[in-house]
């Protein structure tokens, strides 16, 4: 185990210790580590849940379930397999028997399921938890250009099975579908933190693709 996943069993840990079921924490990260960990996750990684839970750590916008948000964004991307559109239902089932074995309730892992479904990124309005979620999912744009390039690197990782131009052609769709939205990020924090930085690497990765690169 590296320092980096050692520190992230800690918060975890500690995390799961609010909960009725706190003493079930370490047998949960346990699971939910050997998740993230399988080869094929290039980007969809435990660096990734970190990284998400460095901007949580500094988000000023206002929250009305912090844990809960805190503890989908550890579930958000635990199943993941390119081949497949369902990994966000899949995860948020995942999410849903994390929450029984921590004794959330009905009610709260009602709310988690719904803020792991967010992340879907289907274009629906969100407000809330639900929309700071989001913002914090899709702030990796707003990472700085290198970062940004090693995430590219790790999905077309995931991506291998898929021919290079298909992957490209795909890539370009979906980076001008996020340009053409009004607001990348839903909340009055996100946009301030990331808007610009993330719309000026966007553009970037699109005019990358252009020329043929990946």
């Amino acid at each position: 185990m590296t320092s980096d996943t050692a520190a992230l069993r800690e918060r975890f840990v500690g995390l799961c210790g609010g909960f009725a079921g706190g003493e079930h924490g370490a047998a949960v990260w346990d699971a939910l580590e050997a998740m993230y960990q399988v080869p094929a996750r290039g980007y969809h990684s435990l660096r990734h849940i970190g990284e998400c839970l460095a901007v949580l750590d500094g988000c000023t916008a206002t929250l009305h379930d912090r844990a809960a948000v805190e503890l989908a964004l550890w579930v958000h991307d635990c199943v993941y397999d390119s081949k497949r559109h369902d990994n966000e239902e899949r995860s948020a089932a995942v999410g849903n028997a994390v929450c029984s074995a921590l004794g959330l309730g009905e009610a709260r892992t009602r709310v988690v399921h719904q803020l792991v479904m967010a992340t879907k990124h289907s274009g629906a309005a969100l407000s809330g938890d639900a929309a700071v979620m989001v913002d914090i999912d899709l702030s990796s744009f707003a990472a700085g250009w290198e970062r940004s390039q090693e995430i590219v690197r790790g999905i077309r990782e995931e991506y291998g099975w898929v021919p290079e131009e298909e992957f490209r052609k795909g890539r370009l769709a979906f980076l001008r579908g996020l340009s053409a939205r009004a607001f990348l990020y839903y909340t009055a924090w996100g946009q301030g933190q990331f808007e610009g930085k993330a719309r000026e690497t966007i553009a970037r990765q699109i005019e990358e693709l252009e020329r043929g690169g990946v």
